[in-house]
């Protein structure tokens, strides 16, 4: 029993000092407040930076904003499937929409939340400005592939190639990130 019992101390104390050695090592990390992105330099369509907008100010907003203290941003990405410009009262943008948050830690972009949000905005101009009016998303789960099917109707096919396509997505996606990183001047090296 008193072998076992100085075996067990040896233990702790080796593993206290192996721990307290580990916890010397942190990393530092260098805060800095994150640029509120201007998503006019991704498309020529001010309805359609009017929906990047509302992605980053409405959508990504509800995900987790990462470590506290640590500025977050939200990237959106945008990949379209259809649009019906024929009533300025109501344009329509049928796409797969997604937000990615990011905090920059170090010289690098980390991701921190976001999510897929497929479905038809609707927009109206109001002056010279564009508004999101409304947003029929895709359910989730079971009601995924009905409430899909319905929102796209006759563009479903094209929907169903577009969101099977990660290659696409993660274009746009990184698209938005260089654009982000380089009309803000930002020292990024990479993107977890």
């Amino acid at each position: 029993m008193k072998k076992l019992l100085l075996m067990l101390a040896a233990i702790l104390v080796v593993g206290g000092a192996m721990t307290s050695c580990t916890e010397n090592k942190k990393t530092e990390i260098v805060e800095e407040v994150l640029p509120k992105a201007d998503f006019s330099k991704l498309s020529e369509h001010p309805w359609e930076v009017a929906i990047y907008q509302y992605l980053a100010d409405s959508i990504g907003i509800h995900y987790g904003q990462g470590e506290e203290g640590l500025s977050t941003i939200c990237l959106p990405a945008i990949t379209e499937v259809g649009v019906d410009e024929t009533d300025s009262s109501d344009i329509k943008m049928w796409g797969d929409f997604w937000v990615y948050n990011y905090q920059l830690v170090n010289d690098s972009l980390k991701f921190v939340s976001g999510g897929d949000h497929p479905g038809l905005i609707h927009l109206s101009k109001n002056g010279e400005e564009y508004v999101v009016t409304a947003f029929d998303q895709v359910g989730d789960g079971s009601q995924f592939m009905p409430t899909a099917k319905k929102i796209f109707g006759d563009k479903f096919p094209a929907f169903q190639k577009l969101n099977s396509d990660v290659n696409v997505m993660k274009q746009q996606k990184n698209k938005v990130i260089k654009m982000y990183v380089q009309e803000n001047k930002l020292k990024v090296k990479g993107v977890e």
